[in-house]
């Protein structure tokens, strides 16, 4: 029997992105992340929820040679 290697990779530091308009979120509240889901808020469009895109580890590191 073959075993994958299973790859943890940190999500910390990785810009969260709105679902709506793709600008940056900010993080939404004392507890947010804590007792609760994280809650994000963007200041572009005014989208308030949990569900956030983070872009791959590629695309992060295309965007800082460009």
């Amino acid at each position: 029997m073959h075993r994958l290697p299973i790859k943890r990779r940190s999500l910390k530091g990785r810009p969260k992105l709105c679902p709506k308009c793709f600008n940056k979120l900010t993080r939404f509240g004392n507890l947010s992340g804590w007792m609760l889901p994280d809650e994000y808020v963007c200041e572009s469009c005014g989208y308030h929820g949990h569900v956030a895109i983070e872009p791959a580890v590629e695309a992060n590191k295309e965007a800082k040679e460009s």
